[in-house]
């Protein structure tokens, strides 16, 4: 049995244990059968009983929901750090980088993205396939007071329609 810890702190995920759940559900989206948005029970409860046949273990479909929310909070976060201001991404090795100058005053005051910075993600092509472009990055999100088509309208006022002629004629009396 490999490093599977069940006790008051739970379950302890190995790398090799979350690399076999996410190639499982890298497999499920490419057969085309996830939907949507997330994934249902019946896949949760098939990679539980994949997982515990390769690594005889006695895992449950919501111990793997919650293990697929662990990554997908990951693929949000690499997302936030992917659109830093100056990030460069690099698309072979999976690395967001920054440049030395940079990199050394982001860190002074977000010490925590040391893990995320100038390093390969591990499992980046996974995530990508499993949660695409489907996370909620809360970009385009509006307050309670804020007006819905108010974007919309501004939109409208920049559309010049190309057939009409540039200066308004009249018609000659």
């Amino acid at each position: 049995m490999e490093n599977q810890q069940v006790g008051n702190h739970g379950l302890h995920w190995t790398s090799s244990m979350s690399t076999y759940m996410l190639t499982h559900f890298t497999n499920v989206v490419a057969n085309g059968t996830k939907t949507s948005t997330c994934f249902k029970t019946v896949h949760h409860n098939a990679c539980a009983r994949d997982l515990n046949d390769h690594f005889r273990l006695c895992l449950t479909g919501g111990q793997i929901a919650n293990h697929l929310r662990y990554w997908k909070k990951w693929a949000k976060i690499i997302r936030l750090k992917n659109s830093l201001s100056g990030a460069l991404w690099d698309e072979v090795n999976f690395i967001i980088g920054l440049d030395h100058e940079h990199y050394t005053e982001h860190i002074k005051t977000h010490k925590g993205d040391v893990e995320f910075l100038n390093k390969p993600i591990e499992h980046y092509t996974e995530m990508a396939a499993i949660f695409g472009n489907s996370l909620a990055t809360g970009q385009y999100a509006k307050g309670s007071n804020e007006l819905l088509a108010k974007d919309a309208l501004e939109i409208d006022d920049d559309i010049v329609d190309e057939d009409a002629p540039a200066t308004p004629t009249t018609p000659a009396t």
